[in-house]
């Protein structure tokens, strides 16, 4: 199961200042679903409060070049990846690589540009790698690279839960957000 992208100066600046501070008010953890086409942050789809459990359910689909830039994604299950990450932490992590990439003197060069991607790492004091989703850019003065924990990725029963769900919610009644970006 692999993942690595470069985000774009809009995609990054979309989460930063509109979906992810809204994701974090709905709740602390959300999915992220990605596919060949589409990266999604869903919350409330699956669990105990899921489709059927009532609560406020939320859905972020975006097209892939919205976000990123050389995207690649790739698995077992149709070449489809899904985990869930504290929002918090990944906005945290996301404004200390656009503080760094501010610093850039080129913001749009691929020397500048933040990559994030998954890996497994080996945490300190830990005997088993644990999943991570890691933001890599650099600056003039310095090079930041922030760790994500997230889940382990879903299983395949799993993510068809999760797209069943996703499936079902496109048959409720929709709120339009219009995004303006500046």
């Amino acid at each position: 199961m692999k993942f690595k992208a470069f985000f774009t100066d809009d995609g990054i600046a979309l989460l930063d200042k509109r979906f992810l501070p809204a994701m974090d008010k709905v709740g602390r953890v959300c999915h992220v679903y990605l596919t060949p086409t589409h990266a999604m942050l869903l919350h409330n789809l699956l669990g105990p409060t899921g489709p059927d459990g009532g609560g406020p359910q939320c859905v972020a689909q975006f097209a892939k070049d919205l976000l990123f830039r050389e995207y690649s994604v790739s698995s077992r299950n149709g070449n489809r990846v899904a985990f869930a990450v504290d929002v918090a932490l990944l906005h945290r992590a996301l404004r200390s690589a656009l503080a760094v990439h501010a610093q850039s003197p080129a913001a749009g060069d691929d020397a500048a540009a933040i990559q994030v991607k998954l890996v497994n790492k080996l945490p300190v004091g830990s005997r088993s790698a644990s999943p991570f989703l890691t933001l890599e850019t650099k600056g003039t003065r310095a090079a930041v690279v922030q760790d994500v924990p997230i889940s382990r990725p879903l299983s395949r029963s799993d993510v068809e839960r999760l797209q069943a769900a996703l499936d079902a919610a496109q048959e409720l009644p929709q709120v339009l957000l219009l995004v303006v970006l500046a």
